[in-house]
């Protein structure tokens, strides 16, 4: 397993800076309620504030972040470079001959634009065999 982007790593410095934060927020809490009512008290003053829904809350957020830095790493497994042998492809162009490929709806007209887009082709295709279907009227 290799990863896309190791720097990302650097942002579990921040999640452990939250978990230290977090850590301290729940102790001062504590402190608070001590400092405020008795142990016994507590459940009564408190009543509707309960520490386990923000614990909860503070795991989860722990959670999503921990993975979040993960993706944002871009972990990469089962990738392996291999030089391929390339086999030429057979490509057959059917060009239409009749009088309706002189129609100018296309500048300068159908025909030249077809050879055109032919020339093109052939001069980006490298080791290709091309055929070419020359037709008027009705295809055979």
């Amino acid at each position: 397993m290799s990863w896309d982007k190791p720097l990302y790593a650097l942002f579990f410095i921040v999640l452990a800076i939250t978990i230290y934060l977090l850590w301290n927020l729940t102790q001062w809490r504590k402190n608070i309620r001590n400092q405020y009512a008795d142990a016994h008290l507590q459940t009564d003053v408190f009543r509707k504030k309960n520490p386990i829904w923000f614990n909860l809350r503070s795991l989860f957020l722990l959670i999503s972040l921990f993975f979040l830095v993960l993706a944002l790493m871009g972990p990469l497994w089962g990738e392996e470079e291999q030089r391929l042998k390339r086999e030429g492809i057979d490509i057959v162009f059917a060009l239409d001959l009749s009088n309706s490929m002189n129609a100018e709806d296309i500048a300068p007209n159908r025909l030249e634009k077809a050879k055109s887009f032919i020339l093109n082709y052939l001069n980006q295709l490298g080791g290709d065999r091309v055929g070419l279907v020359i037709f008027a009227g009705e295809a055979y």
